[in-house]
């Protein structure tokens, strides 16, 4: 299991699977730490051993070997030449990606695809959650919007979970909406401190999604962090719920096993991993 913090540099923490102990930090101090600069911490995949993210502008792949605490660099995309702004970005095979829009070019539209073979966006998609409204600029737009996407390349299917709007879309690889999941109240205020915080944090299995789910006060959770209580919500690649399990205490992001009957969660006044292992999960 392997979680990103974001202090300083921006390191990965890996622990053991089964033991659920700490076992190293990539990279160290003699590993080219300095490479990471801007870590888009929404583009960060950890699937089957393979840790992907976005080290702006270039898209990792990296190696981590749990058993003798070492980690081997695999291939690497520059993406500074593809779009102007990459944000939110998601991997979802081999040469396509999608991003989050703000962009005055594409405005009619939230979501971009576009391919590490091509300087072009390949296609616009995605209907914005709420029209009518009028912002100061596309970035102030996109943040009301701000979302975290996961995706699973065997099903060609992307699932978008919304920060601020109690609202998940399921899209194939081409950008067609195949399912939206309102969850309850539907309007986002425009002033920030005045949202809810919604979803947070999905991470795919082969199965299923797992997300954190607050209903929270954004300017709260900011405030005092550790007020924290998210409730852990089951998804399948269909859309549908299929469990709910409440965590009492402030974790923040987390992992699963492969398996999905067991979770590590982060929490804000912890420094080490706490365990939630639970069969209902």
């Amino acid at each position: 299991m392997v979680f990103y913090d974001g202090v300083g540099k921006g390191t990965f923490k890996v622990f053991d699977g089964s033991s659920h102990q700490y076992l190293f930090t990539y990279p160290d101090a003699n590993n080219e730490l300095e490479q990471h600069d801007f870590i888009d911490d929404n583009s960060i995949i950890n699937r089957n051993g393979t840790l992907n993210y976005l080290d702006y502008p270039i898209y990792r792949r990296v190696k981590i070997n749990r058993q003798d605490s070492t980690f081997q660099r695999l291939e690497q995309v520059d993406l500074s030449g593809m779009i102007d702004n990459i944000n939110r970005l998601a991997h979802l095979n081999d040469t396509l990606y999608t991003a989050m829009n703000s962009d005055t070019e594409f405005n009619a539209h939230q979501s971009l695809l576009f391919s590490s073979k091509s300087s072009t966006v390949l296609k616009t998609f995605a209907e914005y959650p709420e029209e009518g409204l009028v912002f100061e600029s596309p970035e102030a737009k996109s943040a009301q919007y701000r979302y975290t996407v996961v995706a699973d390349e065997a099903r060609g299917q992307i699932a978008v979970f919304y920060t601020y709007v109690n609202l998940i879309r399921f899209y194939d690889f081409t950008g067609a909406l195949l399912k939206e999941v309102r969850v309850g109240s539907y309007t986002t205020p425009q002033i920030p401190k005045e949202r809810n915080l919604y979803f947070l944090a999905p991470v795919a299995t082969d199965d299923n999604i797992y997300v954190l789910y607050l209903n929270q006060n954004n300017a709260s959770v900011n405030e005092d962090p550790e007020t924290i209580r998210p409730e852990l919500q089951v998804y399948n690649w269909e859309g549908e719920l299929l469990k709910r399990s409440y965590i009492d205490a402030p974790v923040y992001t987390f992992d699963v096993s492969v398996a999905g009957d067991q979770l590590i969660g982060i929490a804000f006044q912890e420094e080490g991993a706490i365990l939630q292992a639970s069969p209902e999960l």
